[in-house]
């Protein structure tokens, strides 16, 4: 007889983690074998993303939730959240009455992990095929798929540049980075929406310009703000006389930490395009990748960095103060649209400099971790801190095999064969 135990939903999301290529019985009568649990998701939102599993033979790619208890899934609300549609399996400690529906009718299967307790205390599984790799050999692969994944962005920068302005096509990127992955399509439209003869504009000009095409402006979204620089760029805005093309509604704000509001990002972008507004983005970085030292060549980074912004660097929207101020732009951020655009653009773009901006690359220092190159690097049981170029290497790794737990194609398991 299974005992019915009370535990916590952090403690069913560990367990979870635990469970590869194992079946069970799920509410609904269907047989589903795990394949792959999935990541978890630390920014809001559904547990985990990009889990796998047969259900009854047939695979299933998508996002998982997990409670305690059944029931759980309509005392938080997820019936009524569209977000939630995209889960395809709830995983519970404890069975209940009811199914878990979605939000748009749809009814996913639930299984129960009572079954498996013991094994919340063995260790995380790892990448089969890595285990049998000396750890020089591993980064050596590494370093080898993160080279690839950056020919890759410089192909896809070439690609655009035939059909679009360089230094818009850059922006467009910078933008793109600044997005993160919830709202990059909406910084691309910004781009896309902005008129060409913004380098005259003031840079209050400029934000209010950038805000009224995101709908992002206070009076767009039906708020009061009574502060002197939200009116300042409502009438600005209304003055310039360009169309909104996006409205609130476009934007995620859900499951983004407060500094990284499309807000501060927009007014960030705004600050970019005014320092480099006369040069030019592209030629303004081939400069700086022209004079730094391969040795050193982190300190690109200071000239994008934005600190100073009165309103923005104490607000997270418009009216809704912060508590503690910071930059619009900080260096992380930065490091990491050095290493994922900016890099790649000067390599794809200027002849002259294709060889300095590879090798910048290649020698780079970490620039931080995510979800992804955690994991990746627990499946590689890889300890400590790795250059840029391994990280990406990483993310290249999961993104076009473990994601789709296509091993066998996977250049760790071909090189240990």
């Amino acid at each position: 007889m299974i005992v019915c135990i009370m535990v916590s939903e952090k403690i069913v999301a560990e367990l979870w983690r635990r469970q590869q290529n194992i079946a069970f019985a799920a509410d609904n009568g269907v047989l589903i074998h795990v394949i792959f649990p999935g990541r978890p998701s630390y920014g809001g939102g559904c547990d985990f993303t990009d889990s796998v599993f047969l259900s009854d033979g047939v695979t299933v790619r998508g996002k998982v939730e997990v409670h305690s208890r059944l029931q759980d899934w309509y005392t938080h609300g997820h019936d009524n959240d569209p977000r939630y549609n995209e889960v395809v399996l709830h995983v519970v400690m404890q069975f209940g009455n009811s199914p878990a529906r979605l939000f748009n009718g749809t009814i996913v299967p639930t299984i129960c992990l009572e079954s498996v307790v013991p094994s919340a205390l063995s260790p995380l599984p790892v990448c089969d095929y890595a285990s049998g790799y000396r750890l020089q050999d591993l980064v050596a692969l590494l370093e080898n798929e993160g080279y690839i994944r950056f020919l890759e962005r410089a192909s896809s920068v070439q690609e655009a540049c035939t059909t679009g302005d360089v230094d818009r096509v850059l922006l467009r990127n910078v933008a793109s980075a600044l997005g993160y992955a919830r709202n990059v399509r909406q910084f691309q439209r910004l781009v896309d929406a902005l008129p060409p003869d913004i380098a005259h504009l003031s840079l209050s000009e400029l934000m209010a310009v950038m805000f009224g095409i995101a709908g992002l402006l206070p009076s767009q979204r039906h708020r009061c703000c009574g502060d002197r620089y939200s009116s300042d760029m409502e009438v600005i805005w209304r003055s310039n006389g360009y169309p909104s093309v996006l409205d609130a509604a476009d934007w995620c704000f859900s499951g983004v930490r407060p500094d990284n509001y499309p807000t501060r990002r927009i007014a960030a972008l705004a600050h970019l395009l005014k320092r480099f507004g006369n040069r030019g983005m592209m030629e303004e970085t081939c400069r700086l990748i022209d004079t730094a030292s391969l040795s050193n060549g982190h300190h690109c980074e200071l000239q994008f960095i934005v600190d100073g912004d009165e309103y923005w660097a104490s607000h997270i929207d418009f009216g809704i103060n912060k508590s503690l101020r910071s930059s619009l732009l900080g260096g992380q951020r930065v490091r990491d649209m050095l290493v994922t655009v900016l890099l790649p653009c000067v390599y794809a773009l200027s002849r002259r400099l294709s060889e300095k901006a590879l090798r910048l690359y290649m020698s780079y220092p970490q620039h931080g971790d995510n979800e992804i190159t955690r994991y990746m690097q627990q499946q590689f049981s890889i300890q400590g801190r790795l250059t840029a170029c391994r990280q990406q290497g990483l993310i290249r790794l999961f993104k076009t095999y473990c994601r789709f737990r296509e091993c066998l194609r996977c250049p760790v398991a071909i090189s240990s064969g």
